[in-house]
């Protein structure tokens, strides 16, 4: 009985690490990190210390990273996608290697939101309801608040709310200075001079005061079917303005991009419901090109690419394997889950957004894969190259170039600091699974959970003339109830801490589970990494003290290692 009891917890276990102590009293450290069992009863270690190939002169530690690099690839294979990058191999997470598939309470805890979160948010008892909203009231009644609490409900409506949300909500990747008017957008000083406070657009634009959103890549989708009703989504330009008093507000709308009489140019001057109807199309749109474009494809299916890449290409004993590694914990399970859960034939975008599955993933992925370039992942030159250098309150600029920066220092080994592509080249593969993951993830229920802030799917087409919205067409234009709830449930389950980050802190950026670095020069190095990331934490604590709706998603503290969630 004894030995079936041994047998049994033996078949199959995690070794962290082995410590080897020579006759002389020193310790060597073997990192593993592994789980062993009967496909894998050996395992090959070699000593904390990183080393290049070209460095290493032992011929048996030589064939090993050889030898392990097979096995690799053979764990991690590529799969091919059509227009979009190649992931994982993989159909379930079950196909996964152990090491690298969620902890087992991680496991329980998206199991259980995944099932629970309506019940969580009271809401269980309106999944099948296909009602419209009888008024705005009865919607917040109904749905529980995101932080901060209450201050999206109160402002969802105001331009100033709607311009501060394109610099710091949950994706502050449209904007950009606008210096020449697009061809396609036909606005004159006539239309706004009331917004530039009798000034005219060549001067404005001259003074660097004018963006634009433009929204193209949305330009062509016929709309999704969703409970039998068609679905309607907008391709819009909208042009922004920074006031004197340091505000970005929206000074004129236009929904689709091809001119003409059928597509007005709206504007804050026209009646409360035209204006306030032409932000929602607007926010409409944001949901999918920020959804699909700046969250999915540029981090989470990026992150991907980095994970197989790194497991595949540098053995353990690589420098480059121990600094990257632990910034691909859960990435490539979480992305299995999103394939299957969001835009799989019977997933979220097929049931519950404008677009639909199809179009989603065959026509406007490869589309925004197209307008991906390298300098558009490095902040530095991304901010330059939108020109918003000087715009004020930018907040997600000013904390992402301090993490930025931080996180170019944070280099190991030394002696790869005079290759300054490579080093930009690790900077962006971190900043984006981590930063940048948290910048466009982690809002999306402070911003989402008030419904008209951010509508996945709207059952109406966009108003072809002024004058005829009324509050009555906006409520039939918005989502249906079940589309909202569900749409609500992903982004709270999305934005939602795990129980492995806020309580052990093992994911937070700068915490590192495995002890990979045993030379003093690098653990100094990731000592230094974390003091700067703790004086970035002080500093933006002490800006939103001052601030009556905190930026905080790029607070350190609030960061995790890897594409997690």
């Amino acid at each position: 009985a004894k030995q079936r009891i041994y047998a049994f917890f033996l078949k199959e276990w995690f070794c962290a690490k082995l410590v080897v102590t020579t006759p002389e009293g020193a310790k060597i450290h073997f990192p593993c990190y592994q789980w062993l069992n009967k496909k894998k009863p050996v395992v090959c270690l070699c000593s904390d210390k990183a080393t290049l190939v070209n460095k290493e002169t032992n011929s048996i530690l030589l064939n090993q990273r050889q030898q392990e690099l097979i096995m690799r690839q053979q764990e991690f294979r590529w799969k091919p996608q059509k227009g979009i990058p190649w992931c994982i191999d993989a159909d379930e997470a079950s196909d996964l290697p152990n090491e690298v598939r969620f902890s087992f309470t991680k496991r329980m805890e998206l199991d259980y939101n995944a099932v629970k979160v309506l019940v969580e948010l009271e809401l269980e008892s309106l999944m099948h309801c296909t009602d419209t909203w009888r008024s705005l009231d009865e919607l917040h009644k109904l749905l529980r608040q995101p932080k901060p609490k209450g201050y999206v409900y109160k402002h969802w409506d105001s331009d100033e709310f709607f311009g501060y949300q394109c610099l710091n909500g949950m994706n502050p990747m449209v904007i950009e200075r606008c210096s020449t008017l697009p061809n396609n957008f036909p606005v004159t000083d006539d239309m706004v001079k009331s917004s530039l406070g009798g000034s005219c657009l060549k001067k404005e634009m001259e003074k660097g005061n004018i963006f634009l959103c433009d929204y193209k890549n949305l330009n062509g989708f016929k709309g999704n079917m969703i409970n039998d009703k068609k679905q309607y989504l907008a391709a819009p330009l909208c042009l922004l303005f920074s006031t004197p008093e340091k505000k970005l507000i929206p000074i004129a709308i236009q929904l689709y991009q091809e001119p003409g009489l059928e597509n007005p140019i709206f504007l804050p001057t026209d009646s409360k419901w035209d204006w306030l109807l032409a932000k929602i199309f607007v926010r409409s749109a944001e949901f999918h090109e920020h959804e699909l474009n700046f969250h999915l494809l540029r981090t989470h299916l990026l992150a991907e690419v980095f994970s197989v890449a790194t497991l595949r290409n540098l053995p353990s004993a690589h420098p480059l394997f121990k600094l990257l590694i632990p910034h691909t914990r859960y990435t490539l399970q979480i992305n299995i889950l999103a394939r299957n859960l969001l835009i799989s034939n019977n997933g979220i975008f097929k049931k519950f957004t404008a677009m639909g599955r199809d179009d989603a993933v065959e026509i406007f992925l490869p589309r925004a894969v197209s307008s991906l370039t390298y300098s558009s992942l490095c902040l530095p030159d991304n901010i330059k190259e939108r020109g918003l250098e000087e715009i004020p309150n930018y907040y997600y600029r000013d904390d992402g170039l301090k993490l930025w920066d931080i996180i170019h220092k944070y280099r190991i080994p030394s002696s790869f600091s005079t290759v300054e592509e490579l080093v930009k080249f690790v900077t962006m593969v971190i900043f984006t699974v981590c930063a940048q993951h948290a910048a466009v993830n982690n809002g999306q229920f402070d911003f989402g959970g008030w419904m008209p802030n951010l509508p996945s799917s709207l059952r109406c087409p966009p108003p072809e003339r002024k004058g005829e919205s009324t509050e009555r067409i906006i409520l039939e234009t918005l989502p249906d109830v079940t589309t909202t709830i569900h749409g609500l449930a992903v982004l709270f389950l999305l934005s939602k801490a795990s129980f492995d980050y806020v309580s052990v802190n093992i994911r937070q950026l700068g915490e590192f589970k495995e002890e990979l670095f045993g030379d003093e020069a690098a653990c100094q190095c990731i000592s230094e990494f974390k003091k700067d990331l703790r004086v970035l934490d002080e500093e933006i604590d002490i800006r939103t003290g001052d601030l009556e709706l905190p930026y905080c998603y790029l607070k350190p503290a609030t960061v995790e290692n890897s594409v997690a969630l």
